[in-house]
């Protein structure tokens, strides 16, 4: 029987335990403060303590997000390539221990280096006990954003096919930490203005890290639920969206987004913007990264059986694209009426509508090169459709079409006929691209199950 005290403990982790036997060794042990050592006292003898701190500094960057980030990236994909992926979801560890385990496990010998970078700031003294949090914060988030990103990468794919996939989600670690830095450079200079509050700077910003790594090991943990076969659990994928509707509309504290929009209200929409935007970009990345085969939709949409005999089956188990397009067609009617209520100009909600149609438009497409498509090809391919539609028409279009752009994508000043309409007759067919892309993988399978 599993104890609290068990899962806590880590060394009470197979999957943890694991990796500590196969990424340390005595050699490892000896080599890393030695290397370390070496670089540190020939940061001292350039630059004295200054430069051992900032050595320190630059040191823990190496091992916890390149070097880090990397071995979370491939903690799942590496068994995939090896073939040994099928035979651990078959053992008995759980999503969540599973979920840390491969975090942790992963990167364990890089935290080994860290722990030392951490010890010499310390010692130095330029760099403060309370400045620490924030560094290792950023290690954990661009370590789960790695390992997240590999995860959702190597989803469908042969093993084959998987190159390159690692390095993505190394690269999406450099990134997170790239934005983390300059958010805490940004907020370091003064108050941060959230909602109703002024808070410090280095406050937010501890708080901003923390909720993302919640956010972090809760996609990881969804992923692993999913990779283990679990029934699938559609509320982290909500309360993430509504969490980050929340976070970016609290941001918006002044400013008019549309011309014309009365200056007293204009907070409420602004924040209802700032919400709507955020939630539609998400959805659009939901269903570009979504499994679209028609396998997976028609395992969705199936007849109920006796262990899915409710109707809220079919909402539990839909993809994350169709729970943020429904989010995003409630903040459009939300934001809708905010405009009305303050006289904002007519092509405010048109071109809200727009974008919900626009977005209807893009799945469809998101959708139509995924069916019955090899995963990678199909959402490379979807890609390159959407960036056609929304840089490379309008710019070879303009000169031909002065108002092709509006036609294309959310524009300013939108009108019901130059954007609307044609971002509703895009959306139909798009989708009528859809139906009958269905009905061929339909007939594929029925083939494929009579012979």
């Amino acid at each position: 029987m599993t104890t609290l005290a068990d899962t806590v403990n880590p060394l009470s982790n197979p999957e943890f335990r694991r990796y500590l036997w196969t990424e340390f060794s005595t050699h490892r042990l000896i080599a890393m403060p030695l290397l370390l050592g070496l670089a540190f006292l020939g940061a001292n003898a350039a630059a004295g303590p200054d430069g051992v701190d900032q050595a320190a500094k630059a040191a823990m960057f190496v091992l916890a997000v390149i070097w880090g980030g990397r071995q979370a990236a491939g903690a799942v994909t590496d068994e995939v390539v090896g073939g040994t992926w099928d035979s651990q979801r078959m053992n008995a560890v759980g999503p969540w221990s599973l979920t840390w385990g491969k975090l942790l496990g992963a990167t364990a010998y890089t935290w080994y280096g860290v722990a030392i970078c951490l010890l010499v700031m310390l010692g130095v003294g330029i760099t403060g006990l309370d400045d620490l949090p924030s560094l290792i914060l950023t290690a954990v988030i661009a370590q789960g954003s790695a390992l997240f990103v590999g995860m959702v990468l190597q989803r469908g794919q042969r093993p084959s096919a998987l190159l390159g996939t690692v390095t993505l989600g190394q690269v999406s670690a450099i990134g997170v930490a790239a934005i983390l830095a300059s958010r805490d450079y940004a907020w370091s200079l003064g108050s941060v203005h959230w909602w109703l509050w002024s808070l410090p700077g280095d406050t937010f910003l501890l708080a901003s890290q923390g909720a993302a790594v919640v956010w972090v090991l809760a996609g990881v943990h969804a992923l692993m639920r999913d990779e283990l076969r679990y029934r699938p659990q559609p509320w982290t994928w909500l309360a993430f969206l509504v969490f980050v509707a929340v976070y970016a509309a609290g941001f918006a504290e002044s400013g008019v987004p549309f011309v014309g929009t009365d200056m007293g209200a204009a907070k409420e929409v602004t924040r209802l913007t700032a919400a709507f935007v955020t939630v539609t970009g998400l959805t659009l990345w939901a269903a570009v990264m979504s499994l679209n085969d028609s396998v997976t939709l028609r395992r969705w949409l199936a007849a109920p059986t006796p262990e899915r005999d409710r109707p809220i089956s079919l909402l539990l188990e839909a993809p994350a694209w169709v729970t943020g397009l429904a989010m995003s067609v409630l903040l459009a009617m939300g934001l809708t009426g905010a405009l009305t209520a303050v006289s904002a100009p007519p092509w405010a909600s048109t071109l809200t509508w727009s974008m919900v149609l626009f977005l209807i438009r893009d799945i469809g497409v998101v959708l139509t090169v995924n069916l019955d498509s090899d995963r990678r090809r199909g959402t490379l391919g979807a890609i390159i459709y959407l960036v056609a539609l929304y840089v490379l028409l309008p710019l070879v279009l303009q000169e031909a079409i002065p108002t092709i752009a509006m036609a294309l994508r959310p524009t300013a000043e939108a009108t019901i006929t130059g954007s609307l309409i044609p971002a509703l007759g895009q959306a139909v067919g798009a989708w009528a691209l859809v139906a009958w892309r269905w009905r061929r993988a339909g007939q594929g399978l029925s083939a494929m199950a009579t012979s």
